[in-house]
């Protein structure tokens, strides 16, 4: 089976210089959601090879639809429309590939635009093609005002005889209400032989789709539709407001599914998380929470308010309160925040408390220790129950290359501390409030690096008059 998708629209609404099927829906371009809706198809060995005809100088498109099918394992061709002269020429672009299909197997021709339409849906459209012996079926929908739509013309029968468009249509055929999606399942041998004999003489001078169906009816085919009673399945994005629209449509539905798993949002309307996060039951998810790229939430979890996480793991227990999360692992039972920033390859052990105003990059930190204020914590490995007083700083860029710090269990930084990389401090040290430490800090180890304080009696007063002298000129 092969699957068509036509990408070559550069979307002159969008005023945009990049195609309009890279525009993003819920942080993936629409293209990609498009695609995603064969994987159902791909698992089921029903789908195994799909064309995308795109235009020239689509450089990003290109790159997409390569990482895509290096992910999913399935061969994905590119065909380029170099003129756009409808629809038709778009889908005939595609021909080498329709051409080496056996005569009876089908064709799915979807939109690139259209990015909500199901698996389900075209797994519903397979069924039909395969319980009867059709030539084309044609996703539609009904709608109460369908104006600006193509309309199905159907016999007695329920076949379809044409699709006529809106400004083509007699009144009569203006009162149907059954309406053109643009997406199709076509036998091969029918779609070949069809879209050979596409004539342009309207008054586009383009190549319509549409009259494939037409021209099936009329040399003894037989095209029927399947109705979706899901308006925004089929609902193509032509400009920036409606892809707004459908993009509240998608969080809606990716936040119905995760709260009908089990999931407590308190406020589903002000938390966006992407299709492919994964949350297990009795999470809790506040409001103005972003979760993004490929994210795990295991149970147990209360997220927010106010907090992003992207591309990490999180395990069970953990409270993550208005905190940004990038890279992160998190195991179990874990406090961090309020306003914390954990960056790329951190992560936190079992039992870990990280605390308001706390960024870590490239650290690991073990069962049970903290870290509760005001510090960061560069390419360091902490060991178990070691608290980090506020303040500390590894020093780990020495303008040129990055060092690393070593605490072991159990030791003790102060506040306001400098750990100047590289350096270790060993099993149960202490170190004082304030210091500099540049060279490494034995095991039991007591160690202060301040300088002798000095203090000079009735001196404060005699300063207080001399600045104040100085600032009243």
């Amino acid at each position: 089976m092969l699957g068509i998708i036509l990408a070559a629209g550069m979307g002159t609404r969008m005023k945009s210089s990049q195609p309009k099927v890279m525009h993003e829906l819920v942080s993936h371009p629409l293209l990609e959601w498009v695609l995603n809706s064969f994987e159902h198809l791909i698992e089921d060995k029903h789908c195994d090879k799909i064309a995308v005809v795109i235009g020239e100088n689509m450089p990003a498109l290109k790159t997409l639809v390569a990482r895509w099918s290096l992910e999913k394992g399935i061969e994905v061709r590119l065909f380029y429309q170099k003129e756009r002269l409808g629809t038709g020429h778009a889908v005939k672009m595609a021909m080498p590939a329709i051409t080496e299909l056996k005569d009876a197997e089908p064709v799915y021709i979807l939109c690139g635009d259209v990015p909500l339409i199901k698996s389900e849906t075209l797994k519903k459209m397979l069924l039909v093609y395969q319980g009867g012996d059709i030539d084309a079926a044609v996703l539609t929908v009904e709608k109460e005002d369908p104006s600006g739509y193509g309309r199905i013309v159907k016999d007695q029968n329920d076949t379809i005889k044409k699709i006529v468009e809106h400004k083509d249509a007699t009144p009569e055929q203006l009162s149907i209400k059954e309406i053109n999606s643009g997406m199709y399942l076509v036998k091969a041998a029918s779609l070949r032989e069809s879209l050979n004999l596409l004539k342009n003489d309207n008054r586009q001078c383009e190549y319509y789709l549409t009259d494939i169906v037409e021209w099936m009816d009329k040399n003894g085919g037989k095209v029927i539709s399947v109705i979706t009673d899901d308006h925004y399945e089929v609902s193509g994005i032509n400009n920036r407001y409606q892809l707004s629209l459908l993009e509240k449509v998608a969080r809606k539905r990716i936040n119905k599914a995760h709260m009908m798993n089990g999931v407590t949002m308190i406020d589903p309307e002000q938390v966006y998380i992407d299709p492919q996060v994964s949350i297990e039951p009795d999470c809790i998810i506040e409001p103005m929470t972003i979760v993004k790229g490929k994210v795990s939430i295991g149970r147990n979890c209360i997220i927010g308010p106010m907090t992003q996480i992207e591309d990490s793991v999180i395990g069970e227990g953990n409270r993550i309160e208005r905190s940004h999360l990038s890279g992160v692992r998190v195991k179990n039972n874990v406090k961090i925040g309020p306003f914390a920033r954990l960056r790329e390859n951190t992560v936190l052990e079992d039992n870990v408390k990280i605390g308001d105003f706390v960024e870590t990059k490239k650290t690991t930190v073990g069962k049970g220790s903290k870290a509760q204020h005001l510090s960061y914590l560069g390419d360091t490995t902490i060991e178990e129950d070691v608290n980090v007083g506020a303040g500390t700083i590894t020093c780990n860029y020495n303008g040129f290359s990055k060092s690393q710090t070593l605490i072991e269990k159990e030791a003790f930084i102060g506040s306001n501390t400098s750990l100047v990389a590289p350096v270790k401090i060993g099993k149960g040290a202490i170190v004082g409030a304030g210091s500099v430490i540049v060279r490494d800090v034995p095991e039991d180890c007591l160690s202060i690096a301040r300088g002798k304080q000095s203090n000079k009696e009735k001196r404060a007063s005699e300063l207080k008059k001399k600045y104040k002298k100085e600032r009243n000129g």
